[in-house]
This record gives structure tokens, C-alpha cells and sequence, in this order.
């Protein structure tokens, strides 16, 4: 019984490490958004009043990609959602770890700033957290991820507008 057990153990923990997804329980990892531009995506167009928004999502032209579509009249993301937002300038992801992960923020969200090498097309992290690290700026001096993406708590912390949970 107990070796049944372990076995079942491993064959979960061998699920969770297929590519393009981040499964319920684990955390993204560098191969999960190594294809992030074969997913289904949306352009965002520049927006030139941002209402004061941040200009890092709104200034230039986005392409915003997301790894799987939640079904229809779903209240929230799947845990395993992966969001990759690219601009000229920058790649910035969310991923959906779920439970109380970033509680006191956009509850369940992890956040990253990716690089993808033009030559390699090879994606790397160069942050992961609750936030950018320590000297590090994310947009607007001062702001977080979480800072914006709260106020965005009814579509689940997602600000971009094609991708809705409700009415879908």
C-alpha cells in the first residue's frame, strides 16, 4: 500500500512537469512558456489616454498570450493559467498557482518578467514573485503588479479585455 502510494506520488509529480502547462500545485517553470507565442493570443492596440494606468500595458502595442482558455461562465482562471503580455520593450507573465498564494494581492497570481532571446527565440526568467525585486521598476515608479491588477478583482486580477471569465 505504501509503495502504491509513492507511486502515485511520482506519476503526479511527472504530470506536473509537461510543457506549456502549470499544473494545480506547481509553479511555472522556464519550458512552461518556452512556446508562449503558439498559443492563442490577442492584439492589444496602444491606448493613447491611459487614464493614469500603467504605460508598460497600455503605451505601444501588445500582444497578449494566453497558454489555455477558461471554459464559458467560468467566475475565475484555472490554476495552470499561464498570461504572457509582450510590448516592444518588455514580456511580462502571470501565472496561476492558486490556494492563498499572493493572498493580500491578486490572490493566486504569481508574477514574471520574461526574456526571449531574438536569435534563440529561447525564454528565460528574469523575475518571479509578488512583485519585480528590490531596485527594480515595473512601469510607473512606485507601482506593483498587484497594485493595478486589483483593481481588476471581478475578472480575476486579468486586466486585458479579450480575456473575460464572465459572459464568455
Amino acid at each position: 500500500m505504501r509503495r502504491r502510494a509513492h507511486v502515485l506520488l511520482l506519476l503526479g509529480f511527472a504530470a506536473a512537469c509537461g510543457p506549456g502547462v502549470a499544473e494545480p500545485g506547481a509553479i511555472a517553470l522556464e519550458r512552461d512558456f518556452a512556446d508562449y507565442r503558439a498559443w492563442p493570443s490577442f492584439v492589444l492596440e496602444p491606448v493613447p489616454n491611459d487614464g493614469g494606468l500603467d504605460p508598460v500595458h497600455t503605451a505601444d502595442p501588445r500582444v497578449v498570450y494566453i497558454n489555455r482558455l477558461p471554459d464559458a461562465g467560468v467566475p475565475e482562471f484555472p490554476v495552470g493559467t499561464l498570461i504572457v503580455k509582450e510590448s516592444p520593450f518588455n514580456v511580462f507573465a502571470m501565472g496561476k498557482r492558486g490556494g492563498e498564494y499572493n493572498a493580500s494581492g491578486a490572490t493566486g497570481w504569481e508574477w514574471f518578467e520574461l526574456f526571449r532571446d531574438g536569435a534563440s527565440g529561447r525564454v528565460t526568467i528574469e523575475w518571479r514573485g509578488l512583485g519585480p525585486p528590490a531596485g527594480e521598476s515595473y512601469g510607473k515608479a512606485g507601482q506593483t503588479c498587484n497594485a493595478c491588477h486589483g483593481a481588476f478583482a471581478a475578472n480575476d486580477s486579468v486586466m486585458s479585455a479579450p480575456l473575460q471569465v464572465i459572459g464568455r
